[in-house]
């Protein structure tokens, strides 16, 4: 039995909530990535320190580059005393032959201090998405305010030919966690034998295709490769960006999990050995993120992170620093400051935020509710935390997904009628919910992009948000469904029940108390509603598979990656309110079913903008998907613009109380943990 921690009960009469609740407009930058001497970007157009319109947008120009680089470092370099002392016994060599030529320098506001332990709490291995968010490593990375892309695992990568061809440069002698170098031989394996290997993945992932076609990808040399298009494919840099793809598979270790290098026979006689029944469960129980993931369940797999899995258990999760991490900072010490980090077991979202009232953790927002600032508040200073609160770009919490493929072809054929969500949206009390479930923080609207985005559209947010019964039942009069007493009834007779499916959510419990203010506000309207409380990893997989009529989740439209904006890939987030439609647009028609013209709509814009090679035909077709959305009210929202609570220890250094905490930019790790300290 998890103890439950020890905190102050909240006066929150006292709180002056409203002081705290500023989101930045214009973040400060805490980490600088271009100011020093050791890291300079120096090209003809950088990618680097491009405005978020053309970072966004990514105005390509036909035959020009666009690159970025760093300046490599000679001097002498400092390491972690855990690590000198492991050179001192001859079981590592000196820290200047495990960076690589030129390391990624970081400039903190404040040069650190090496040890200490950061305190976390997590819900087990279906929280292992926190995780990876904390420590995950790609080619090219989100900044810490999202503005710019900058480097990351590569110094320079340029675009050439109209956004057909995208070269990269590797770091030369940067290694994995074990000592072995890290090469295109890695990338070429994560390509052919993961990424287009038909029994590791039905399909290749949608990033790499463009004109309807996958791309191909060349090793010019060692450190050096070309990933061309048969069309321009501009958002290829925003798909990638804190992708972990090309940075998680290394060769050296993987291949003996592979039928492509390991005989088959020898790969069953090891699956069963290791509890599998074929050789592809045990590839991904060592490889694949699916199921634990290898990043919290694998301590033999190398990394490229700061940090490597060291103890692997749901009650106690480890992971101890990389001693070949290739980051230093502006003094010439390699990072991470800190030595490990600990997640430790929680039962639920609700003794998770109690946890980290206590003072039980040292940064976390993950998880935490907005509902809770007045309990934070109030333990803040008893135990030695601050509160602060980052912009999310969250445009409804939840959004209400209404499954446009749902099974039941009657309530499918009332679901695709935009009459009916109209019906649904209208009949909401915005207002209400958001004192009752949200404690009037947030802002009633509807699912949109967030009133901060360069995105956001007033007619977006305004739609169908008023609260009207009386047009609710009109709406739903003409689409001819019945009364039968207290309920309306469907074509066949039946009574009109839908299932509202839904778990502790984003933050905390306010899906499931929106699915229960629904109940009540559509049950007023003749729709029965059957709440369908769930554990996120049994609800998830049914998403992704059709199964579910009605789901409630985070909603942030993201133009970076077109989340949410458009249903394209088969994941259970991104493909919610449409998955066979998502799989016959993802397998090209192969698997799923055919869009209804409304959805085709969509998705031909989708791959219009793709291929777009001016900024004004991108916006004029950003335009049109915006409004398809508004005629159309895909999906349904109550409340929006949520602020991301964050609890930062007070003895935790290099730590920004402005920040940007968005699934976009993979947060947190935009924000650079890797310089946190602890002051003492």
């Amino acid at each position: 039995m998890i103890p439950k921690p020890t905190i102050s009960q909240p006066e929150t009469h006292s709180i002056e909530i409203s002081r705290f609740l500023h989101l930045p407009s214009n973040p400060v930058k805490r980490l600088s990535v271009n100011c020093t001497q050791r890291r300079k970007y120096q090209s003809n157009s950088s990618i680097c320190g491009v405005s978020i319109a053309k970072c966004l947008l990514f105005i390509a120009v036909i035959g020009i580059s666009l690159t970025f680089t760093t300046v490599s470092h000679t001097e002498e370099y400092n390491e972690a005393p855990m690590l000198a002392e492991l050179v001192k016994q001859g079981k590592l060599p000196p820290v200047e032959e495990r960076l690589p030529e030129n390391p990624l320098v970081l400039s903190p506001p404040e040069i650190g201090k090496y040890g200490g332990t950061l305190n976390r709490v997590w819900l087990g291995f279906s929280d292992k998405w926190g995780v990876e968010k904390l420590t995950g490593e790609s080619l090219i990375e989100w900044s810490e305010d999202g503005t710019e892309i900058i480097p990351c695992v590569v110094t320079d990568a340029q675009i050439s030919n109209g956004g057909r061809v995208y070269t990269y440069h590797i770091r030369k002698g940067i290694k994995w966690s074990d000592g072995h170098p890290f090469t295109t031989e890695d990338i070429l394996f994560y390509w052919e034998d993961v990424q287009f290997d038909k029994d590791i993945l039905n399909v290749p992932g949608f990033q790499y295709k463009s004109g309807g076609e996958y791309g191909k990808l060349k090793v010019l040399d060692e450190h050096t490769f070309q990933i061309t298009f048969k069309e321009p494919h501009l958002f290829f840099h925003t798909l990638i960006a804190n992708y972990l793809g090309f940075t998680s598979y290394p060769r050296h270790y993987l291949k003996q999990f592979h039928p492509k290098y390991t005989p088959i026979g020898e790969l069953k006689k090891k699956a069963k050995k290791a509890g599998f029944d074929t050789w592809l469960q045990l590839w991904s129980a060592k490889s694949s993120s699916s199921g634990q993931g290898w990043f919290v369940g694998n301590p033999d797999h190398p990394t490229l992170f700061a940090y490597k899995v060291t103890q692997a258990t749901p009650e106690r999760l480890v992971h101890t620093r990389n001693p070949y991490y290739w980051k230093v900072d502006s003094a010439g010490n390699q990072l991470p400051y800190i030595d490990e980090i600990v997640h430790t077991l929680t039962e639920d979202t609700t003794m998770l935020n109690l946890k980290a009232a206590a003072g039980e953790v040292d940064f976390q927002g993950r998880r935490l509710s907005p509902n809770n600032l007045p309990t934070f508040m109030a333990n803040a200073e008893k135990n030695n935390f601050d509160v602060a609160l980052y912009d999310t770009h969250i445009g409804a919490l939840p959004g209400i997904f209404i499954n446009q493929t749902v099974e039941d072809l009657t309530l499918r054929k009332i679901f695709q009628d935009v009459r009916f969500r109209q019906a649904l949206s209208v009949a909401i009390n915005r207002e209400e919910a958001n004192e009752l479930v949200t404690m009037g923080l947030l802002t009633p609207r509807q699912a949109s992009s967030a009133s901060n985005s360069i995105f956001h559209r007033d007619k977006w947010a305004n739609n169908y948000a008023q609260y009207d019964v009386k047009l609710a039942n009109r709406l739903l009069d003409e689409m001819g469904l019945k009364w039968d007493g207290k309920y309306r009834l469907r074509p066949d007779g039946k009574k009109l029940t839908v299932v509202v499916s839904c778990y502790q959510g984003w933050l905390g419990t306010e899906d499931v108390d929106t699915a229960e203010m629904l109940k009540e506000y559509w049950g007023k309207i003749g729709v029965d509603v059957a709440v369908d409380n769930q554990a996120r990893e049994q609800l998830m997989p049914k998403w992704a598979d059709n199964k579910l009529q009605i789901g409630l989740y985070v909603y942030f439209p993201s133009y970076s990656t077109m989340v949410h904006f458009v249903p394209y890939a088969t994941d259970s987030w991104s493909n919610s309110w449409a998955p066979l439609y998502s799989q016959w647009y993802h397998y090209d028609g192969e698997q799923g079913e055919k869009p209804i013209p409304e959805m085709q709509a969509l998705f031909d814009l989708h791959q219009k903008i793709l291929v777009a090679e001016t900024e004004a035909e991108q916006k004029r077709l950003l335009e049109q998907i915006i409004q398809n959305h508004i005629d159309n009210l895909w999906v349904i929202g109550v409340v929006g613009d949520v602020p991301q609570p964050m609890i930062i220890s007070k003895r935790l250094g290099n730590v920004s109380m402005e920040g940007v905490y968005a699934l976009a930019y993979n947060s947190p790790k935009n924000i650079a943990y890797e310089t946190f300290y602890f002051k003492n």
